[in-house]
């Protein structure tokens, strides 16, 4: 299952995580570092998921993450490097976050990762 959200481009990534992760029912998501904030990590404990996210190199309190699944990670890594192949999502001549949403969702129908 994937759950994506639009923000502006001046918007931290770790703003829509509580929003994106609530009601998800995978046992370990994995996310970035960008994630790695204490109220995503509470969010995650509370719904008794494994937080698959590595750790920012200045927290002080460094803490443990499988690496294993981690790596699974370059899949969605690569999807969005294809996506930019597609110049109409590149330079995103669709304005409005609807239509955007349909044309990443047709364009993800249409890649194929390997």
């Amino acid at each position: 299952m994937t759950k994506w959200c639009l923000t502006g481009g001046q918007t931290p990534d770790v703003t829509p995580a509580i929003g994106l992760v609530d009601g998800i029912l995978a046992g370990a998501p994995g996310a970035d570092k960008a994630w790695e904030a204490d109220s995503v990590l509470e969010n995650l404990e509370e719904s008794q998921a494994k937080a698959v996210i590595s750790w920012k190199s200045n927290r002080q309190q460094q803490r443990e993450f499988d690496r294993h699944p981690y790596k699974n990670r370059s899949g969605v890594e690569r999807f969005f490097c294809r996506v930019k192949q597609f110049r109409r999502l590149a330079a995103r001549y669709e304005k409005p976050a609807s239509r955007y949403s349909a044309f990443i969702a047709l364009t993800a129908s249409f890649i194929r990762l390997t």
